[in-house]
């Protein structure tokens, strides 16, 4: 597979300031080359995506529009509902009472849930979309007979696309989960693919993919961080952080022994 290329920022052509948005400031410290729009003509973006966007996890449809999808909280609603509705149909098969009705009236209830849910998880494609075309993202909407495309932002309006993370705990373990963000020049920060456990450098290929389609920076990812945004406070723009969270029980700690040192302070010295 051949990498997707880079273009270099050109030194002796700086940005018209005027065209700087709000987030301008961040650009000093990326370390990021800025990348060009990848404008294809339709029959040449065929035979280039189904080698290079393809093994991204991305797809064509129709002319110049890439179809980058992910499962939205309506289509995880449906598969918990399928995955509900196929363990009461095993349970009401060995007559085991779960709602005080009768086992056969239980098995056409879980049976009319599986079905109708599997129905709907099939009617319902939701995603984005980035229009070569028109340089813009869209998000296109699918439930049933409901189909709309919403315009999300043109690629002017597009930051930084870069990888995001969030820590999961649990009573034995903890892990990081990451996907491929988006960030607007309003502060505006969305996921544009699934949350995956330990998929750091998947995601990173994904947002360096997609920043070189809209023409926008790419900030490659940092391990063990979100993305968040914060006001310079001498600039007073937008700028982009990856840090890692700060943890609540570590404050806990730390503002814990530091009344219990000033009670101490205060009755043993001062009164």
């Amino acid at each position: 597979m051949s990498e997707i290329p880079e273009t270099k920022h050109d030194e002796s052509h700086p940005e018209d300031p005027s065209k700087q948005s709000k987030l301008g400031a961040i650009s000093g410290s990326w370390q990021a080359p800025q990348t060009t729009v990848a404008t294809f003509p339709s029959n040449h973006a065929k035979t280039i995506c189904n080698t290079e966007l393809t093994s991204l996890g991305f797809q064509i449809i129709g002319s110049d529009r890439i179809k980058v999808d992910l499962t939205t909280p309506l289509e995880q609603f449906l598969i918990a509902s399928v995955i509900v509705g196929v363990f009461g149909v095993f349970v009401s098969f060995f007559n085991i009472d779960i709602f005080g009705f009768a086992p056969r009236m239980q098995l056409i209830f879980f049976s009319l849930i599986s079905f109708v849910s599997l129905t709907l998880y099939f009617s319902t494609d939701n995603h984005y979309i980035v229009d070569l075309a028109k340089k813009s993202l869209l998000y296109n909407f699918q439930f049933l007979f409901l189909r709309t495309e919403r315009f999300v932002a043109d690629f002017s309006q597009v930051a930084a696309v870069t990888t995001s993370g969030i820590n999961k705990r649990s009573r034995e373990d903890h892990w990081w989960i990451y996907a491929t963000v988006i960030v607007l020049e309003n502060g505006r920060i969305f996921p544009v693919t699934n949350y995956k456990r330990e998929a750091m450098l998947e995601c990173d290929k994904k947002a360096k993919g997609l920043a070189h389609l809209m023409g926008t920076r790419f900030l490659p990812a940092k391990e063990h961080c979100t993305v968040t945004i914060k006001v310079d406070n001498k600039t007073r723009l937008l700028k982009v952080v990856q840090e890692k969270p700060q943890s609540y029980l570590r404050l806990f700690l730390i503002l814990f022994i530091g009344s219990l040192i000033f009670i101490l302070f205060y009755h043993f010295v001062l009164v």
